[in-house]
């Protein structure tokens, strides 16, 4: 287990394992520099005792994702990175502030993030993610109280062109969804940006514990895939013995990954095909 530091409480209550102490987000920027798979791949096993050449080929994969977005979207406002706090969400805002960190062009300021909070989000989330934002001198907007297409709607009307989402393959909904992929007829005009989709369960994990990134604590409590507080429970998986659960990470079959979600969030999310595990509820 990650060690939860005292700085990162409120009234009492911590809410995330690690810290930015270390400079993770730069030492994932200087191995980003390398120029092709190979030289990656032998940096993350040297550096970082990374020995799944799956990892460095989805992580190469994504990073050339990233590079193509900002500079697709390099004007300040155009892009903003959509952060709810879940794992895929922190991969994919560590990933994107390292890649332009690595970057060698002269890039516009760092993007905003958008937080929708539901209504429903758990506190240590709610917390995280505002430590997340000060942590990192991020801009946050957040969209309360309202469905992610109506939310997407006044940020287009802002000039908001790409979201940086944290979907992956294996999330519900997911079918004719690219790296790149525009919104869907009816909605606001935008386009989708999605680094990760090929990461699996397990390289999600691999990059937070292994570069030693920031995640929220509720992870460590047993919960793999994060919802809203009423349709999310501890993965019964991960139920030990003397009913405490182990962390997220320990998770051997990453198919079980939302087993503790509910099917009253499947149904209550169905019908907004871009409503994600990492824009509208957190995962």
């Amino acid at each position: 287990m990650g060690a939860v530091l005292e700085d990162d409480a409120v009234d009492g209550q911590s809410f995330a394992v690690g810290h930015f102490g270390s400079r993770p987000i730069q030492r994932l920027a200087d191995v980003l520099r390398e120029k092709d798979e190979a030289a990656l791949r032998q940096r993350l096993h040297k550096e970082f005792g990374i020995e799944d050449e799956s990892f460095a080929a989805v992580l190469f994969e994504s990073s050339s994702i990233c590079r193509r977005g900002a500079m697709l979207y390099p004007h300040v406002g155009e892009l903003t990175v959509s952060f709810n706090g879940g794992k895929d969400a922190c991969v994919v805002l560590y990933l994107w502030l390292a890649v332009l960190l690595a970057m060698d062009e002269e890039l516009p300021e760092t993007p905003q993030v958008i937080f929708f909070d539901s209504g429903d989000e758990f506190s240590k989330v709610k917390r995280f993610v505002t430590w997340v934002v000060r942590s990192l001198d991020l801009e946050m907007i957040t969209l309360q109280h309202q469905s992610f297409r109506l939310g997407m709607e006044s940020l287009v009307a802002n000039n908001v062109k790409a979201v940086v989402m944290g979907q992956r393959s294996v999330d519900p909904w997911m079918a004719g969804v690219d790296a790149f992929t525009p919104s869907t007829d009816g909605w606001p005009a935008f386009m989708r940006i999605n680094p990760i989709m090929k990461w699996s369960y397990h390289h999600v994990w691999a990059f937070l514990r292994q570069f030693g990134f920031p995640y929220c604590e509720l992870y460590d409590q047993g919960y793999t895939s994060l919802g809203g507080v009423g349709d999310t429970l501890p993965n019964p998986a991960l139920r030990r013995p003397d009913g405490s659960f182990a962390p997220a990470f320990e998770l051997e079959d990453g198919s079980l990954e939302r087993d503790g979600r509910t099917k009253a969030k499947v149904k209550k999310e169905a019908p907004e095909v871009l409503r994600c595990p990492e824009t509208a509820a957190v995962s």
